[in-house]
């Protein structure tokens, strides 16, 4: 789980500011079951971080001219995201002794 420990020292890296957003029940629904995926040290602020911060980055990017940077940044926030999905539900399953439902 090398890349939540590195999760969790980016989150912890400074100051940072509130930013409150109105959702749907069913986003919001979706919000918890991702964060109920990654973990129990993982709420809906982490599960909206992850999926948000790959595209302001990728904003980042495009607003200084480089957009196939800020595309490869935001495909690569997405897939570590993806990757710690299944290394949560491998942990999940191993730890359950369910070796089934563990994703390839």
């Amino acid at each position: 789980m090398q890349d939540m420990e590195r999760y969790r020292k980016d989150n912890q890296s400074g100051a940072s500011e509130t930013v409150l957003f109105k959702v749907k029940p069913h986003h919001k629904e979706a919000l918890r079951e991702v964060s109920v995926l990654l973990g129990e040290e993982y709420n809906m602020s982490d599960a909206v971080r992850f999926m948000v911060l790959p595209y302001l980055d990728a904003f980042e990017k495009a607003k200084n001219g480089k957009y196939w940077e800020g595309a490869i940044t935001m495909t690569k926030g997405y897939s570590r995201l993806g990757e710690l999905l299944k290394a949560q539900q491998k942990e999940v399953a191993q730890a359950t002794m369910n070796f089934e439902e563990a994703p390839a």
